[in-house]
């Protein structure tokens, strides 16, 4: 067959994507049958079409993918496809740019006469182009050259502010292309003033009639503004020139506290722009008096009967003031003057006990002043007792039924009194006399668990003193379960519908338990009774892979416990595959067993047998031809016939068999059978001419003795099998008895058991001719 002629009819060979592109493909001679016609790109076909002319006309719409050198073929279908050689080839270049990147510096809002950079860049092969910075507006466009170009505005003014985009220009074999645009940048500018700041001299607090300073300042490159200063009430507003601007009172009065607040204000560019407010600061006018101090002598525990002694003391130039000790509880109060002042109970009595508190008064300008309250100072009226001691034995964890002792212990000079041991919770309380003693819990239960502490009670004077409560001691009752063991068996691989057995077992003397298998996965969850189990997978399966741990629990006085989790275990199911046999079959003809292996009659029907030994149900054989699979055929009864109705020399080659099975959904594939070599020789044409035909008469004597003796012995046909047998073609040519020489095509087929000496296999072929 010709080559065919491929013509690119689209006016460029350099498109952008979603550019239609036109091909045709003509074959150079017309045919009454109709051809289909072929495209390639680099080599692989991408389509087909049939055409009732000589010529078909392939359309693309150009996409990246489509980029490469472009070639068409034909062919024709009949009892075999017959393929035309590749035409000449044509390149298609699409040009696709991608969308270009583009960043602000700085982002969003820019300051007053400030540089701002937008960058723009694009990652492509066609370098080369240009970009274009446009802004929205329309106002502003620049183009520079490069694949990654910065616009620059060195000083910027508001107008400037708006959205910006840029677009990628280049040119390719004298066309132009345009990028997409790229995503849209926006700044404003504005005159940023930062928030002032705000001093008080003095602060917060300021005596009547001293002088106050109020200072607002501002760091900024916009000079020439003013502050105003702005009382929080509105009764007092003030404005002066300057970028740091004092504030004075020169004698302040009542009228004046409260909060106060600054701002700048200053014009740029003919727009007035105002600074944040400051924070504000708060003064008051008051005639200060400090806290007094107070001090206990002795401090806070008083035994009874004792002198307690107060001092109430303050440090300031307003003296002549007086001091008043009070009670909290109100049922004391006493007066005196002076600065530095000592209040005296001298025997306490329980009535004395609690919280008491000092403060300073003065008159100033025939006003009223009072200092703060003074802290409070706190006694009691005590028989002292020491915090006892505890101790406990075992410590902390406790096993079940085992004997617990807690001891309680104190140093006093108070004897005669006794311990109560409680238990936090409150479930448990006993008391015993004397100054150490040990509690006994005989056989510890889970009601027995939680912290206790122990108090020391004595009596003195007819009322009733307790220790501080002593430092709990905790203790916890456990049963400990050991951790089991787990085992598998087989290990590590079992094969699909093999029984798998896992045991699982523990050492403990709280028998009467279960154990539960569990997957990690949590797909499976089984239980058993008994400290040694065995769980078992009759016919394992996939869904049976995984790993698996096991675990104890048992029931004690009414509570659960359970061992830590075994070690894991993990099952892997698996299918192994016996490698398959191939063997081959011929019908109707002949095939010669040559030193590489069977010969076939080109035109002659044969068949190629794969099979395998029975393992598992279906499954399907491969047949593997030069390496790759040509032909899949479902197995019945572990075996399957592929054949081939028409020999030819494109099925010359090595074959071999490879069985494969799905189960559970898993594929598994057995190795490839051993290989056979398949050769296809031509067709032996027939001798014509007398001279040929004398000789072939000659030998076809001995042929027929040979075939007579051969029907004697009742040799049975048949085909070289995997038993040893094989068959031998004879040819022969033979002059009928009119004398004329006509072509005759005789087969005689010879069934041999092949001998014990030839090890190889192969058997010996006749081919004779007759002339009459």
């Amino acid at each position: 067959m010709q080559r065919p002629t491929f013509t690119l009819i689209s006016s460029h060979s350099v498109v952008s994507a979603g550019e239609a592109v036109q091909f045709r493909c003509a074959s150079p001679n017309p045919t009454c049958i109709s051809p289909a016609f072929h495209l390639y790109r680099n080599g692989t076909l991408v389509k087909t079409q049939s055409s009732t002319s000589k010529s078909s006309i392939f359309s693309l719409t150009a996409a990246s993918s489509d980029q490469g050198q472009y070639s068409c073929g034909y062919s024709y279908q009949g009892k075999s496809s017959i393929t035309s050689p590749r035409s000449s080839s044509t390149d298609i270049t699409v040009v696709t740019l991608p969308i270009p990147r583009i960043s602000l510096r700085p982002i969003k809002k820019v300051a007053w006469g400030e540089k701002v950079d937008i960058t723009c860049s694009v990652e492509t092969q066609f370098t080369g182009g240009s970009f274009t910075l446009i802004q929205n507006s329309g106002s502003f466009r620049e183009t520079k050259s490069g694949t990654s170009v910065t616009f620059s505005s060195p000083k910027v003014d508001f107008v400037h502010e708006g959205s910006y985009y840029c677009q990628y220009q280049t040119r390719v074999s004298s066309r132009d292309f345009n990028s997409p645009q790229s995503s849209s940048v926006h700044f404003s500018v504005e005159v940023t003033l930062p928030a002032p700041s705000i001093f008080l001299c003095p602060t917060k607090e300021v005596t009547w009639g001293e002088k106050v300073d109020i200072t607002c300042s501002v760091e900024t490159q916009f000079t020439g503004g003013s502050f105003t200063l702005i009382q929080n009430s509105g009764s007092f507003r003030e404005t002066k020139s300057g970028t740091l601007v004092t504030f004075s009172l020169p004698k302040v009065d009542f009228v004046h506290e409260g909060s106060y607040y600054c701002q700048y204000q200053t014009r740029v560019s003919s727009r007035d722009f105002s600074s944040p407010h400051s924070s504000s600061v708060n003064f008051s006018v008051i005639v200060p008096l400090p806290r007094p101090g107070i001090s206990l002598h002795p401090t806070k525990e008083v035994t009874w009967g004792e002198q307690v002694d107060i001092t109430c003391s303050v440090e300031t130039k307003f003296t002549g003031g007086s001091f008043t000790l009070i009670q909290n509880s109100g049922s004391f109060r006493e007066t005196k003057n002076g600065t530095l002042i000592t209040f005296s109970l001298t025997e306490v009595d329980f009535v004395h006990e609690g919280f008491y508190y000092c403060q300073y008064r003065i008159s100033v300008s025939s006003r009223d002043f009072s200092s703060p309250h003074s802290r409070s100072i706190n006694f009691s009226v005590v028989v002292p007792l020491p915090t006892p001691s505890i101790s406990l034995h075992p410590t902390k964890e406790v096993t079940w039924g085992e004997k617990v002792d807690i001891t309680c212990s104190v140093e006093t000079q108070f004897t005669g009194g006794s311990f109560t041991l409680i238990q936090n919770s409150g479930s448990f309380r006993e008391t015993k006399s004397g100054s150490s003693i040990t509690f006994s819990l005989p056989k510890v239960d889970f009601v027995h668990e939680g912290s206790y502490y122990c108090q020391y009670q004595i009596s003195v004077s007819r009322r009733d003193f307790s220790s501080p409560h002593s430092r709990s001691v905790n203790f916890s009752v456990v049963v400990i379960l050991p951790t089991p063991s787990i085992f598998l068996s087989p290990t590590k691989e079992a094969t699909w519908g093999e029984k798998v057995d896992i045991t699982c077992s523990v050492e403990t003397k709280f028998t009467g338990g279960t154990f539960t298998l569990m997957k990690h996965s949590g797909s499976y969850t089984e239980i058993k009774n008994g400290n040694s189990v065995t769980f078992s997978f009759p016919e394992v399966d996939f869904i049976h892979e995984g790993f698996y741990y096991c675990q104890y629990q048992t029931r004690v006085s009414g509570r659960d416990f359970s061992s830590p989790q075994s070690n894991s275990v993990n099952i892997s199911v698996i299918v192994n595959l016996l490698e398959p046999k191939i063997s081959l079959k011929h019908i109707g003809g002949w095939f010669y067993w040559g030193q590489e292996g069977p010969e076939v009659t080109r035109g002659q029907s044969f068949s190629i047998i794969c099979s395998t030994k029975p393992q598992y149900p279906g499954g399907s054989f491969h047949l593997e031809f030069s390496g790759s699979r040509a032909r899949t055929q479902s197995a019945v009864d572990h075996s399957t016939t592929f054949f081939f109705p028409e020999a030819d020399f494109v099925h010359q080659g090595n074959y071999s068999c490879v069985y494969e099975v799905t189960a559970s959904p898993h594929t598994f594939n057995s190795p490839s059978s051993e290989l056979l070599a398949v050769s296809v020789k031509a067709s032996l044409a027939p001798f014509i001419g007398s001279g040929v035909a004398a000789g072939l008469l000659l030998i076809l004597v001995p042929i027929i003795y040979f075939m007579k003796r051969c029907t004697e012995k009742k040799y049975q046909m048949a085909m070289m099998t995997d038993d040893g047998h094989c068959m031998d073609n004879v040819y022969g040519i033979y002059a009928m008895a009119n004398g004329d020489n006509e072509d005759v095509h005789m087969n005689a087929e010879t069934a041999f058991t092949q001998t014990e000496e030839k090890d190889d296999g192969n058997c010996n072929n006749v081919y004779a001719s007759t002339q009459k």
